[in-house]
């Protein structure tokens, strides 16, 4: 065998190792998060080299030595997410290695899996969507950068504009440890993150941050080292920040690479990261960060279009590696910026970040209340937008790109996201003039509604197309469903789910009770619900001292059941521990707040309960009493007691149980049906005018019931009774007959219709039950046919006076009776009772006794005083009379 040249040798090696490296070029091979914990489940992001795409192949992927994944495809272009299984899997680093197959040759590929024990501040990197992970929600930063000290009340006043994101410039100093402990502690409680500079001791940069002088580099370390293990468990700590624009400060790549790799080994919970002025260069320092920034600060010199442009450049270099946050300027009067930008620059340049895949947006710089930005209105477009993004979160981090979205608009950027079937498109007008801006949708987007959800304007689609007009430098939203909106139900509450948006961000149909604590907030969240697109975060800094919401009122009648239900879910992160004295310590004393809410239903109901992790259901029953007012009016209360945050959704307030019934008129009787809307719970049912008892019979099926008789009906837990409803029938001649109407009633209070006055069911003392004809200004006069001559021997009709809503019980009420329907006589009148002046509702019933005289016809008429006395206020206008149920025996 012939020797083979040294120096032939190694030009083979050289073009092997050459071919190794552009065969993968193009390739990703990562786990989609930067680390995993408890999840049982990881996901594998992949992509053939640019060279094999459209050939086939054969991908195989193994974990710690086992295979785990064989694949026999034509290898697309488009990347790949391979589920995987990491249950089991012990904390510490794992090598995933992927070999790519094809025809004699082979490709490898390395990348690891990271697994670390659970930690209650950990904040993960979702690589695919550039996303935060903060206790297992996507978590969109959007914030500012501040000075330090911090103003005292600066976080308090931002967070309550939306802001969840602050990063104060500052010397770490061990002498001002306590500052930082402040302002970090109140961050935690108002459930702000903070994005912690390290500056000072690390890369250098920044405002006000110079390094310490006279430290060694062993001192330097310490010091870093020191603020790390002091702070990495802090509940607000969301990242580290270790340089401020280092080509501008000659901080080198490996300088930064060993501080991001000593950070990392103290704190690996945490990301790190670095912001560019020029973003050309971020590559280089790749090996020391875990997100990329850039500050592109263009006005007045240059273009809005200038943070779109270095958005997208940031996004393509780093996709499915590192997430890009882009500082928006928020600043300007001096050195080369002679202005401010105007608000609609601002958020201009914020928009354009967002389209080009920015998840992350910190302003410079924010000095309350008037230093920076010194426009409070440019600020105030800041707070709008952070609630705008707020709403669009789960389309920007869990959303697919629809890159099939096109607009024939010149200066329009475009991007849409597609989530649960449903669409978000968001543009932006680059143009400091309006413009016609028309969107065309993929087929596959059936657009059934189209919303601009922060305008509260519908929109319609034509041919796949949407056309509607952008203002200068502005920004439209889209939201686009190809589901109906949903029927309502028989909740008696107002925007139950929070899904009313008119004051986008927070919460419709309530009053906000304000506690002493002036940081305490309450926003919607699209991110969490149990039904719809929303639930209510709420955030109490402090124990007891933070927000009530007194709900929009509801009417409840006398004597009904109701079953009231909440969803909650706390955020098991935004309690903080509390301090405890020595002594408390010696004995070991829980002085920990409950993780309580309340509420409460006027006089009737006042509960509280204790989340427990995870959603979960709370439920009460309530009675409103007899008697009374016969229906009372009042405003649902819910209150977050304790520190920290908590969500709510799915509120319900129904009647349970419900006594339905339908009329048999030709057998004299009425067929039954109850119902409960509870689960996990007994109905038992008695017709004896009691309460029901653990020992009457359970409810099946409907049962008839043909003579007068009270139906009670309750909800039974084993055999403890949680609530019951009773409901009285009659059983009675005139029973399901149709009466003809001399005068026509009302149209809001028809009783049901024309069977309302004889469908057994009398109304209740609440005039607005559904039970009550009334008349405005006229006499009630009906004529009832019997068929036969039948002998009758009393006549009841029911009545109702509510003085306070114009309503006066008849001055009488007069049956006549007729055996041909022409010749009436009369057989008996009874006048009224009740004094006009009575206050609250009042029931009469006027009986006419006929003592057994034959009719066929009866006509019944209720005398309307017709004008409202001079005594009352609406002396001289119609009076009503309220009438039901008209008994015939």
């Amino acid at each position: 065998m012939k020797k083979i040249p040294g120096f032939l040798l190694i030009s083979w090696i050289l073009i092997l190792y050459t071919r190794s490296v552009s065969a993968q070029e193009g390739a990703v091979f990562r786990t989609r998060q930067d680390y995993y914990t408890t999840e049982r489940s990881g996901e594998v992001m992949f992509r053939f080299p640019t060279e094999l795409r459209g050939q086939k192949v054969k991908l195989i992927l193994g974990l710690d030595s086992r295979t785990v994944v064989k694949l026999d495809t034509m290898a697309p272009a488009d990347l790949f997410r391979i589920p995987l299984s990491i249950s089991g899997l012990t904390p510490g680093h794992h090598e995933l290695v992927a070999w790519v197959e094809k025809g004699q040759g082979s490709i490898e590929l390395r990348t690891p899996l990271k697994i670390l024990p659970p930690q209650a501040n950990a904040v993960k990197i979702d690589r695919y969507t550039g996303s935060l992970i903060v206790n297992d929600l996507p978590w969109f930063p959007f914030g500012f950068y501040c000075y330090s000290p911090v103003q005292p009340t600066l976080a308090e006043e931002e967070v309550v504009r939306g802001f969840n994101l602050m990063s104060p410039y500052q010397r770490i100093n061990p002498g001002t440890v306590k500052e930082r402990e402040a302002y970090m502690d109140r961050c935690a409680a108002l459930g702000m993150k903070v994005h912690y500079q390290l500056i000072s001791i690390a890369g250098r940069g920044g405002i006000g941050s110079t390094h310490i002088s006279g430290l060694s580099p062993k001192d330097r370390w310490d010091l870093l080292h020191y603020e790390v293990e002091h702070f990495k468990n802090h509940p607000a700590l969301l990242a580290w920040y270790i340089s401020d624009e280092p080509t501008g400060h000659g901080a080198s790549p490996d300088t930064l690479k060993k501080i991001y790799e000593k950070i990392k080994s103290w704190d690996p919970y945490h990301p790190v990261t670095i912001v560019f002025m020029a973003p050309r260069q971020a590559r280089r320092y790749a090996g020391a960060m875990d997100i990329v920034m850039a500050d592109p600060y263009p006005i007045p010199r240059g273009s809005v279009i200038e943070v779109g442009s270095v958005t997208e450049n940031l996004h393509r270099e780093f996709r499915y590696e590192k997430p890009v946050w882009i500082v928006p300027q928020a600043f300007g009067g001096s050195e080369w910026w002679s202005r401010e930008p105007d608000p609609g620059e601002l958020r201009a340049m914020t928009y354009l970040a967002l389209v080009r895949g920015a998840t992350g947006i910190q302003y410079f710089v924010r000095k309350a209340p008037n230093g920076f930005p010194k426009s409070l209105v440019t600020w105030s477009e800041c707070g709008k937008m952070a609630l705008e993004v707020a709403e669009m979160t789960p389309y920007l981090l869990r959303g697919e790109p629809v890159p099939e979205l096109q607009s024939e608009s010149q200066g329009l950027w475009i991007n849409g996201w597609e989530l649960n079937g449903n669409v978000m498109v968001v543009v932006v007008n680059t143009r400091n003039q309006p413009r016609e801006c028309r969107i065309t949708f993929p087929k596959r987007c059936q657009a059934v509604n189209v919303e601009e959800p922060f305008e509260h304007r519908a929109l319609t689609v034509q041919n796949d197309t949407l056309t509607d007009w952008i203002g200068p430098l502005g920004t439209q939203v889209y939201r686009v469903s190809s589901i109906l909106p949903a029927a309502g139900d028989e909740n008696l509450l107002e925007d139950p789910g929070f899904e009313d948006t008119h004051s986008y961000g927070v919460p419709a149909r309530c009053y906000i009770l304000t506690g002493n604590d002036r940081g305490a907030t309450a926003f919607l969240d699209t991110r969490l619900a149990v039904e719809g697109n929303h639930s209510l975060r709420v955030t109490t800094p402090t124990a007891d001292e933070g927000l009530g919401f007194s709900f929009f009122p509801v009417s409840l009648n006398s004597g009904q059941s109701y079953r009231f239900t909440i969803y909650a879910r706390p955020d098991t992160m935004s309690w903080l521990p509390v301090k405890k004295t020595f002594w408390q310590r010696l004995f070991h004393i829980n002085k920990d707040t409950p993780r309580n809410f309340s509420i409460r239903l006027g006089d009737y109901a006042n509960y509280h309960f204790t989340l427990k992790p995870g959603w979960h259901e709370y439920t009460f029953y309530l009675t409103i009493p007899e008697g009374g007012g016969g229906q009372v009016k009042i405003n649902p209360q819910l209150k977050l007691l304790g520190q920290g945050t908590a969500w709510f959704d799915a509120m319900s307030l129904v009647e349970d149980p419900v006594i339905g019934y339908r009329i048999d008129e030709a057998r004299k009787r009425f067929t039954i049906e109850l119902a409960t809307s509870s689960e996990g719970v007994q109905l038992r049912y008695n017709i004896d005018n009691r309460l029901p008892v653990s020992s009457d019979p359970l409810y099946f099926n409907p049962f008839p019931v043909d003579h007068t008789a009270v139906i009670s009906t309750g909800i039974f837990l084993g055999d403890s009774l949680l609530t019951y409803t009773q409901k009285s029938f009659s059983v009675h001649l005139a029973m399901g007959r149709e009466p003809q109407y001399e005068h026509p009633y009302v149209a809001r209070y028809s009783a049901g219709g024309r069977m309302g006055l004889t469908d057994g069911v009398s109304g209740s003392l609440n005039y607005l039950d559904g039970r009550w004809q009334g008349f405005n200004g006229q006499d009630m006069a009906v004529i009832i046919d019997l068929d036969t001559l039948t002998p009758v021997h009393r006549v009841t009709l029911g009545s109702l006076q509510v003085t306070a809503s114009w309503i006066f019980a008849p001055l009488s009420v007069r049956v006549e009776g007729s055996a041909d329907g022409t010749n009436y006589r009369l057989l008996g009148e009874v006048s009224s009772k009740t004094d006009e002046h009575t206050s609250g509702p009042v029931r009469e019933d006027f009986k006419v006794e006929l003592k057994g005289k034959p009719v066929r016809f009866l006509k019944i008429r209720a005398v309307n005083r017709k004008i409202c006395p001079d005594w009352h206020r609406g002396h001289g206008k119609p009076a009503f009379i309220s009438v039901d149920e008209l008994t015939v025996e």
